[in-house]
Formats: C-alpha cells, structure tokens, sequence
C-alpha cells in the first residue's frame, strides 16, 4: 500500500521534470574552450626544426648506405635496415607534429623526441669508426 501511494503522490512531480530535461538535453552543448597548445608560438619553429633534423638524418643514412654498398662492409645490410626502421619511426613521429591538435602537441612532441633519440642511439651503435 505504501508503494502505491508514494508512486500516486511522487510520480505526478517526477514527471513535471520531464519536460526541462528533455529540452536541457536538446539544446546544443555549449562550444569547448580552446587550450592553448604548451608554448603554442615554439611550435612552428620546433617542427620546421624536425623537419630539417629529419632531412639531415635522411642524407646522413644516405651517404652510410652508399658507402657500405662501396666498400662491401661485413653486416651493413643488416644496419642499414636497423637504421631505416629507426628513421622511420622518427619520420612518423616528425610527422605527427604538424598533425598534432592543442590537446596532443605534447604527446607529439615527446614521441618525436623519444624517435629522434632512439634513431641517434642506432646510429652511435652502427655508424663506421
């Protein structure tokens, strides 16, 4: 009997607040704030930079390719293919820069730092003494 009566006197006020939340819920969520990229006037200069150390890189992997296949070296094949997965990983991620929204300039960045040392660290390791 309780439940009866507490949905006759209850339900009548539940559903007067059916019409507010049914026209809250249509109206158009308001526009999202804009975050400002982490130093937003750094990031045209810092991926014109990538975009230089990526094209150094490309001519230094170059100028080693070219000189193993001259001088027949024991295992530059295998370091040769060492060195272009690493710069290929750092291409994408220099890549990723220019793509990057304000909320993911971060993560671009560190991922490209991350490639760009990680292909630094083959090449410490490979490259011809």
């Amino acid at each position: 009997m309780r439940i009866l009566v507490a949905s006759v006197v209850l339900g009548p006020l539940l559903l007067s607040g059916v019409p507010r939340v049914a026209v809250a819920q249509s109206a158009a969520p308001p526009p999202p704030i804009p975050l400002p990229a982490d130093n937003d006037a750094d990031r045209g200069p810092y991926t014109q930079n990538a975009q230089e150390d990526m094209d150094q890189w490309q001519q230094k992997l170059h100028d080693f390719g070219e000189k193993a296949k001259a001088t027949g070296q024991q295992g530059a094949a295998a370091a040769k293919e060492n060195l272009d997965t690493a710069f290929t990983k750092a291409k994408v991620a220099a890549e990723g820069l220019k793509t990057a929204g304000a909320n993911g300039w971060q993560n671009a960045k560190m991922s490209f730092e991350k490639a760009k040392h990680d292909l630094a660290d083959t090449w410490d390791r490979i490259k011809p003494q």
